[in-house]
């Protein structure tokens, strides 16, 4: 019987959705006991006159839990918005549709009729008719009921997408996207935490307009509803989105305002913050930064970072506190200071990850301690920190950190000599870094500056023309790739025989630096790099003070890459001066650690110049006697050596130079046969190669001046 009252309920009382607003409108009425207002509003109300009179068998008080329920549906039906309220019509069609049947049951012929004085005629309750089919059908295809999203969730899906934004530095998926459209109907009202979600997006895909909108949109939104969102904060995104599509006068304006508005505020994290990013700043863009005015902090730099540390450690910022240490340790290895004094730093940044559970701190610090270890030269210790990194905390560190351990890595696999595992590497990083501007612009400049190096290597110098044109067309802001690539153009114009040029550029490049007061590192290398120069123009000896400085402050500060390679330039010097023995003494003590460094090019060098003095000393002993041949092999076995690592970094000169040598050593100790071999492995080797490049460059007309002369 109560199914039978059921189903009555369900298909003779609801057939379109005027019913449904009727009943939610009749209902307190109807189960409550009516008071004097709503007596008279039956009255006056045209609409309970005209509506049959029920009279139920019980009153219920509008204070029991199922009064509580009866108004509170009431309530929220009332507040429903119409979107809203159609899919709740909708949802209540599918609901009732699989008990058609037992209705049709009980009446196989009538059509329930519309209740007396509805002006809206029903739509028929056939599933087969045509009216019903174009007004519900649609909703026959799906198979659950799509659920109507309250503004409370999706001000969370929103924070959710915040704090991965700002967490990892990525962009939102685009599946994401449509289900948030999905779930965002005409009728919800959006938070305005969704223009800040567009404004983070935007910035990302390095869409400056729609991220400058979105930004003033959702602050504008927050100063309106009276949020706790401050007016800084809006100043210090728009500084970092400045900075970030390379508007440095306008981003150092608005990180000044923000700065006086916390002071004024008194909100001591922004104004942690702010200087720190503005010391950051100031260190990645120097030049930029001090043509939009910046000064610096008032005292030195080291004092700056230690005022801010300071005030980090007492507001408790460890994320701060962590960056700041990171900073300090940065600071003392570019100026050349103690390298204990920055593991001390590093430890304590490390100490503070992993006490306070920093993850996104994790990265960077070990990133700077993957690059002390290099400057060691423990090679293999900083590809292990960099390993660490991806494998162990890839999900918990910023995607731009992750990046930079892909490329280092790219990187160090291309100086040993491995150049398709560093573009194996490149190739293998997740297509989702592409969708942000910034990442794909990085790795695209960095996979191109591996390629340059790659073809230079090999002497295709029409393929390296070409990169290094596009590469310096890319206008690098980031240092170090910029310092990079004019190492590899100051490379591509030695072997061009272009020494005029390529000291203009050494001579400006160095300039600039000491003005930006770069990272000693830097500076030492442009030192090694005149002493080169100097060598290929034929007068070593004008490098000889050059070499001495950069092999000095190398040692001073434990940057033993840089000091090698400098010993070896001394070297090249005391040999052209006959000072074999001495060159000899220095390039053994150097030589094994120079093996542990990774750098396949700087071993074939120290090797080829080992082997050099060696015949020098040759030259100076009695023809055909005992000593003389004795060094003969050793320098054989020497060039050998140099050799093999020139094959390892695919350097086609240096091979071609050391079987050139090898064929001059073979006459000296009377082997012709061996020399003939010899010259014969040149041609092959030269021969090969050049067919190679062929294919790689195609047919062009500078390409016979271009390919290195036979010896």
């Amino acid at each position: 019987m109560g199914w039978q009252v059921f189903l009555e309920k369900l298909w003779q009382d609801f057939q379109c959705l005027d019913d449904l607003y009727a009943f939610f409108k009749f209902l307190p009425h109807e189960v409550f006991q009516p008071t004097e207002e709503e007596h008279m509003q039956t009255h006056l109300d045209p609409e309970f006159r005209t509506r049959p009179h029920v009279s139920p068998l019980a009153r219920i008080t509008r204070t029991s839990p199922l009064g509580v329920f009866v108004r509170r549906a009431c309530l929220e039906f009332a507040r429903l918005q119409f979107d809203d309220t159609i899919k709740l019509w909708e949802d209540f069609v599918q609901y009732r549709a699989p008990s058609e049947a037992a209705w049709r049951i009980k009446k196989p012929k009538t059509e329930p009729a519309r209740q007396s004085g509805s002006p809206v005629p029903h739509v028929p309750t056939h599933q087969d008719h045509p009216l019903y089919q174009k007004a519900y059908g649609h909703l026959q295809n799906q198979t659950v009921s799509e659920g109507i999203a309250s503004i409370e969730d999706i001000e969370r899906l929103l924070e959710y997408q915040l704090e991965q934004l700002q967490k990892y530095g990525n962009r939102v998926p685009e599946e994401m996207k449509g289900q948030f459209r999905a779930m965002v109907s005409p009728s919800v009202s959006v938070p305005s935490l969704s223009h800040f979600v567009r404004f983070f997006d935007a910035w990302r895909a390095g869409d400056y307009t729609s991220s400058f909108d979105n930004l003033h949109r959702y602050f504008d939104y927050t100063m309106s509803t009276k949020d706790k969102t401050y007016y800084q904060y809006a100043l210090l995104h728009m500084a970092v989105l400045q900075a970030d599509f390379g508007c440095f006068s306008e981003a150092h304006a608005a990180m000044q305002e923000t700065i006086a508005t916390a002071r004024e505020n008194q909100d001591m994290n922004c104004l942690n913050f702010s200087l720190s990013w503005l010391h950051h700043l100031s260190k990645a863009y120097p030049g930029q930064m001090r043509a939009a005015g910046y000064a610096g902090i008032t005292g030195s730099e080291r004092e700056g970072l230690e005022f801010l540390e300071a005030k980090a450690k007492e507001s408790k910022s460890w994320s701060l506190h962590s960056s700041t240490l990171l900073s300090l340790a940065k600071l003392t290895l570019s100026n050349g200071e103690s390298v204990a004094r920055a593991l001390e730093y590093l430890y304590q940044s490390s100490h503070l990850n992993l006490h306070h559970n920093l993850t996104t701190v994790t990265g960077a610090q070990m990133l700077m301690l993957s690059s002390v270890l290099s400057r060691l030269g423990l090679a293999e210790s900083a590809e292990q920190q960099v390993l660490a990194l991806k494998l162990c905390h890839e999900s918990s560190s910023p995607v731009e950190e992750i990046l930079r351990a892909t490329c280092r890595l790219a990187y160090m696999a291309a100086q040993a000599g491995y150049h398709d595992k560093a573009t194996d590497l490149l190739d293998e990083v997740n297509p989702e870094v592409h969708r942000t501007l910034k990442f794909h612009q990085y790795l695209t400049v960095y996979s191109g500056m591996l390629k340059l190096k790659r073809q230079l290597q090999k002497n295709n110098l029409v393929a390296s023309t070409h990169l290094l044109s596009e590469l310096k067309a890319a206008s690098l802001l980031d240092p170090e790739l910029n310092f990079e690539l004019v190492m590899l153009e100051l490379n591509c114009l030695l072997r061009q025989a272009k020494v005029s040029e390529a000291f203009t550029l050494i001579d400006d490049f160095g300039s600039r630096l000491k003005d930006e007061g770069a990272d000693v590192y830097q500076r030492i290398r442009l030192l090694s790099c005149k002493a080169r120069i100097f060598n290929a123009a034929g007068q070593p000896q004008l490098g000889f003070s050059v070499a001495l400085r950069a092999a000095n402050a190398s040692f001073k500060a434990r940057i033993l890459p840089a000091a090698w390679e400098a010993v070896g330039q001394l070297c090249n010097i005391l040999i052209h001066e006959s000072q074999f023995e001495a060159a000899v003494e220095l390039l053994d003590a150097i030589t094994p650690q120079a093996m542990e460094g990774g750098d396949a090019t700087l071993c074939a060098d120290l090797f080829a110049i080992q082997g050099d003095a060696h015949v020098g000393m040759a030259k100076r002993t009695k023809s055909g006697s005992r000593e003389q041949g004795r060094h003969l092999g050793e320098a054989s076995r020497l060039l050998e050596r140099a050799k093999e690592w020139y094959e390892r970094a695919e350097d086609l000169c240096g091979q071609l130079r050391m079987l050139a040598m090898k064929a001059v050593i073979c006459r000296l100790r009377g082997d012709y046969d061996a020399a003939d071999e010899q010259a014969a492995q040149y041609v092959h080797v030269h021969d090969t190669a050049m067919e190679n490049m062929r294919e790689e460059s195609g047919p062009n007309p500078e390409f016979r001046s271009l390919k290195p002369s036979k010896q």
